[in-house]
């Protein structure tokens, strides 16, 4: 297979990956290089698809973030599993603590569910 055939195949697949949820660079690349994507071609592909507003951490740190919250996870947990991701701290931070959630509550809420 040519390099452009190539890049064409591992592109499809991000697409088919991103169309499902968002991920983050460093998931989006782990996933390709697993299915035998080059790591070159992968690295070119990361900075496309960044480019052209298909891949963003920012955009999956704040779907990752709403979605834990959700399931009563609280701040440390959620970013430990951002940072596993390899997402930018200072990108973890902003959505972190955002004025959006209110972690006390959250845990008040989760206690009373598991002990009444």
């Amino acid at each position: 297979m040519s390099d452009q055939q190539q890049a064409v195949t591992i592109r499809r697949q991000a697409i088919d990956l991103l169309a499902r949820r968002e991920h983050s660079c460093f998931e989006l690349s782990r996933k390709l290089i697993t299915r035998g994507a080059e790591e070159p071609l992968v690295e070119q592909l990361m900075s496309e698809l960044q480019r052209e507003g298909l891949l963003s951490d920012k955009r999956f740190a704040e779907c990752f973030v709403r979605s834990r919250y959700n399931k009563g996870y609280g701040p440390y947990r959620i970013r430990m599993e951002l940072q596993e991701r390899r997402v930018d701290e200072a990108i973890i931070n902003e959505f972190l603590y955002s004025d959006e959630w209110d972690w006390l509550d959250l845990a008040i809420e989760e206690r009373s569910k598991r002990f009444g």
